[in-house]
């Protein structure tokens, strides 16, 4: 009798409920959609509820996630009545679904669903809070947290919850409530080298070196220090080396034109026009990826950039900013290099070295190649996940097995399992 509730959980399909408040389809919603798409679908059924006016509804739809869209106002005065609005309609959808689990993919305006998180809490359902960005959250924030469940992506991002504050004597202390779990790849994918026909000669790459760039194009990836570094390699470099700026701005506003205008200025003032090629926004960049020969990372701050991930299983070395989660990523000089102060000389003398020395390069892709292996997993990083999901739900690893039946000899054992690190 003891155990039924838990058979029933074991033989159902739950309902996970994926919140996400971004417009644009960048870092984190891709790692989101690698993680739903991943999803043992014989155990969880997930719900995507995303912001109108977003991009990426159709990359979800087409695999099999249900979506909804609802207004998704940020805290302030004048959104009160949107605010109390969205909340209801969030209470009203989990409670019309029966939703077993709830997933903040970003705690942004977290604040302002602290009605939804409220009902969470009073009807005891649990949910997850994905921590991807090293923001610093207010002491309201970090109350409201504290009463989920949070997922950290680097050792960066769990070091700055680990500390305590004042504000903080309202609830329990984060090292109860988190666990640290790498983003994750199918890393089967970037065993090719092969790019499709024509798009070295659509991106103008003919001949030489190719050093790549990618991202979004805002202040944080510092986009701007890139073009600096090319500026620096093109001085110094007796070969010929093109550069790639593969990326966008998030949204189409006012503020962020003006910001790429800006760009394209520099890019002009520096000389590069015949050596830079801005790409856009591009939905093929794993081809591209294969037709680069050095990745770099310009970011002022960044907790797991997936595109150092992609680098790595690629067997790309990386030369990248030595900030937050990087620095756990690229081990200096092994498979790749980490850069401290920002100064483009710095970035360009490790890319000259490792454009001029194959075998250099070749070392440092094995090994980058053989620590995404061991950390960015795909497989693992969705195994752990639904391993707190689990757990959250009370099923035992007995009944989890009899949930998951012939799949269950698929998924990662013990040892994937203790990558889990719960503090």
């Amino acid at each position: 009798m003891g155990n039924r509730k838990s058979d029933c959980l074991a033989s159902r399909t739950e309902k996970v409920l994926y919140i996400s408040r971004s417009h644009s389809f960048f870092g984190a919603e891709k790692s989101l959609f690698k993680l739903v798409k991943n999803l043992n679908r014989k155990i969880f059924h997930p719900i995507m509820l995303v912001p109108f006016g977003c991009s990426y509804v159709k990359e979800f739809s087409d695999i099999g996630a249900e979506v909804r869209k609802i207004r998704m106002p940020s805290l302030h005065m004048r959104n009160f009545f949107s605010i109390i609005l969205t909340n209801i309609k969030l209470i009203g959808l989990t409670w019309k679904e029966k939703v077993a689990i709830v997933h903040f993919n970003l705690p942004v305006h977290i604040d302002s669903s602290f009605l939804f998180i409220l009902f969470l809490k009073l009807f005891r359902i649990p949910f997850f809070i994905h921590v991807r960005s090293p923001l610093i959250f207010s002491a309201f924030e970090r109350f409201l947290m504290r009463w989920g469940r949070l997922i950290y992506v680097s050792k960066a991002i769990q070091n700055q919850f680990l500390i305590r504050r004042q504000s903080d004597f309202l609830a329990r202390p984060f090292h109860e409530r988190g666990a640290l779990i790498y983003d994750g790849r199918k890393l089967s994918k970037y065993l090719s080298d092969f790019s499709p026909l024509g798009l070295e000669k659509e991106l103008k790459l003919s001949g030489g070196r190719v050093v790549g760039f990618v991202g979004a194009l805002d202040e944080i990836k510092r986009p701007d220090l890139f073009l600096q570094v090319a500026a620096c390699v093109k001085t110094r470099s007796q070969a010929s080396v093109r550069f790639l700026m593969v990326g966008d701005i998030r949204e189409q506003t006012d503020v962020l034109i003006q910001y790429k205008e800006r760009l394209l200025q520099l890019r002009d003032e520096l000389n590069l026009q015949e050596d830079v090629t801005f790409t856009g926004y591009r939905n093929d960049v794993e081809d591209i990826f294969k037709l680069i020969d050095v990745l770099v990372l310009t970011s002022k701050r960044d907790c797991l950039p997936g595109t150092v991930i992609e680098a790595m299983a690629f067997g790309k070395p990386v030369v990248a900013s030595a900030v937050d989660g990087v620095v756990e990523m690229v081990d200096d000089g092994e498979t790749g290099y980490l850069i401290s102060n920002g100064d483009p000389a710095d970035y360009a003398e490790k890319i000259l070295e490792l454009l001029a020395n194959d075998s250099k390069r070749s070392e440092m892709a094995r090994k980058a190649r053989l620590k995404a292996k061991d950390l960015f997993d795909i497989h693992d990083h969705v195994f752990q996940v639904e391993s707190l999901y689990y757990s959250a739900l009370g099923m035992t690893p007995k009944q989890r097995a009899t949930g998951l039946k012939d799949d269950f000899q698929n998924i990662p054992d013990k040892e994937s399992a203790e990558k889990i690190h719960v503090g």
